[in-house]
């Protein structure tokens, strides 16, 4: 019985020393070595909030983002649009090139990722596939390179005009893509997505409008009700 423990107390050292006991939803850091650094938690996603520096469409200024820290640059790093003010619905790379291991866009404001100086998007989820998740209308003129899978889910509607290439695997599991080009070793449709090859698709991203909200469809409807009504009181 003594030896036993014994024996499971020199696992249990060994296990602490090389990493390999880890809790739900946290990872194992190494050095380049491969010896353990420790656990690491899940990133928090960075918020676009825009027009909070000298260069309010700056990706590459922290000002612009929440926390404010650091610009996000980096393999796996989470980040989110949309939450920000309809003043702010551009996000520049400039010349320099970003990468992130997530990007999500929410319904509240359009935004659209350009390069005015060719910097590229690279999508690299880590040790797990890039995720991209669409609510509402948004559109990525920068050029998108895989350096890892990428997933495509939402409801939403999603436009690549500077195309997505590199040599991973595309899953568009859900949402619409309208893609100027997708050169990549496999492209994934599920059953509930949609995927459309246009060159074109940096003219229709700017014709592209947000569906009303129920609330304005219910004002424009009181408000023809009121005309109605006043007409037939002038007649």
């Amino acid at each position: 019985m003594r030896s036993s423990m014994v024996a499971c107390a020199v696992v249990l050292v060994l296990s602490l020393a090389t990493g390999d006991i880890r809790g739900v939803g946290q990872s194992a850091a190494s050095d380049r070595d491969g010896r353990a650094l420790g656990f690491l938690p899940p990133p928090v996603p960075i918020d676009w909030v825009g027009g909070q520096s000298a260069d309010p469409t700056a990706w590459g200024l922290a000002g612009n983002w929440n926390p404010n820290t650091d610009a996000p640059d980096g393999a796996g790093i989470p980040v989110r649009f949309g939450g920000q003010l309809a003043a702010y619905p551009v996000v520049d790379l400039r010349a320099v090139g970003r990468t992130v291991g997530s990007l999500t866009f929410a319904a509240g404001t359009n935004t659209t990722v350009q390069s005015s100086g060719n910097g590229i998007l690279t999508l690299d989820g880590g040790d797990s596939a890039a995720t991209l998740s669409v609510a509402g209308i948004h559109h990525i003129s920068a050029a998108i390179v895989l350096d890892s899978d990428a997933d495509i889910r939402g409801t939403g509607v999603l436009y690549l005009s500077g195309g997505i290439s590199g040599q991973h695997t595309l899953n568009v599991l859900s949402g619409s893509l309208v893609a100027s080009s997708i050169q990549v070793d496999a492209l994934n449709i599920g059953s509930g997505a949609s995927v459309t090859i246009s060159p074109t698709a940096a003219e229709e991203a700017g014709h592209a409008m947000p569906e009303p909200s129920p609330c304005v469809l219910l004002g424009v409807g009181a408000a023809g009700l009121l005309a109605c009504a006043w007409r037939r009181r002038a007649t």
